[in-house]
């Protein structure tokens, strides 16, 4: 089994199995971070679980697969903003300092903020290089928008990157709808992952005006998944994110039943007999009147 997929099973809380609104998959993106020089913020988001080469360096320091920065010899300490992919209501969150085993900062914090669509939070290009940091006037600018932000995570104290601590799982009691995070560092250092779970939030009042065909389970419109028979190789949210998978591991696949035959016959109708079967339950994100049902199976050979 894979690893992510064992640790999911067996030690996630139940708010993990919920959509992250932050991936990289759904749209989430770095609109500024204050340093970015071992690794740059961006890889906070990725998908994917992070990984391990062994005696690999880049010309600024050993290579990381996560976001780090530069020990902090200035007042202050490193944060980035993120707008997520999926506007929603944030319901955990999951640090994972994965390989930051004596460099992952010993504290942070989480803020949100709320942001109409069309208005920038931020008028900032982002370079998102190695070994680069903001300018001192920039970030003393941007640090000035202390009212847009509300606490969502309090500065709390972090474990270390090891296998048996580097999951750090934070519960969010909290019914706001956010369009963009602040993670800061105290002071500095690396965070592998950022995974930011919950549920999408939509304004419904336009959607009926339209009346075009919605996909009332997409997770950009609220849905999720909500139980399931087996998720062994991929997890059944998989089935309602957006755009088309990327690969055979990009969907939901169960485990090979151990309760199949030793050899298959075929019944009087013509199907396999074959035992049991699996299942995945999506809530919709609205109530609706179901016209059309796509099954995409794409990167699915046999």
């Amino acid at each position: 089994m894979d690893k992510e997929l064992q640790h999911e099973c067996f030690s996630r809380p139940s708010f993990a199995h919920l959509n992250d609104l932050a991936s990289n998959g759904v749209g989430g993106k770095i609109v500024f971070a204050t340093d970015d020089w071992f690794a740059v913020a961006e890889n906070l988001l990725k998908p994917s679980d992070p990984e391990w080469h062994e005696g690999v360096f880049t010309s600024f320091g050993k290579w990381m697969d996560g976001w780090e920065t530069r020990r902090k010899r200035i007042p202050g300490h490193d944060w980035c903003v993120i707008k997520l992919g999926i506007p929603g209501v944030i319901k955990g969150l999951h640090v994972d300092t994965a390989f930051f085993t004596g460099n992952f900062p010993p504290r942070v914090s989480v803020q949100g903020a709320y942001v109409e669509e069309g208005l920038a939070m931020l008028h900032t290009e982002r370079k998102s290089e190695m070994g680069t940091n903001a300018p001192a006037n920039l970030i003393e600018e941007l640090d000035k928008l202390t009212g847009a932000w509300s606490e969502i995570l309090p500065m709390t104290a972090l474990r270390p990157g090891y296998s048996s601590t580097r999951h750090n799982y934070f519960a969010v009691n909290n019914q706001q709808r956010w369009t963009h995070l602040r993670l800061n560092l105290y002071p500095d250092g690396g965070i592998a992952r950022l995974r930011v779970y919950g549920t999408a939030v939509k304004d419904w009042t336009h959607v009926a005006l339209q009346k075009l065909p919605v996909d009332l389970t997409a997770m950009v419109n609220g849905g999720t998944a909500e139980g399931w028979s087996n998720m062994h190789y991929g997890h059944p949210r998989n089935l309602i994110a957006p755009g088309t998978a990327a690969n055979m591991g990009d969907g939901w696949e169960t485990a090979r039943r151990m309760d199949r035959p030793s050899i298959l016959e075929q019944g009087k109708d013509g199907c396999l007999n074959l035992p049991g079967c699996e299942w995945s339950v999506i809530q919709l994100g609205h109530p609706g009147t179901v016209q059309k049902v796509v099954k995409n199976i794409i990167c699915r050979k046999t």
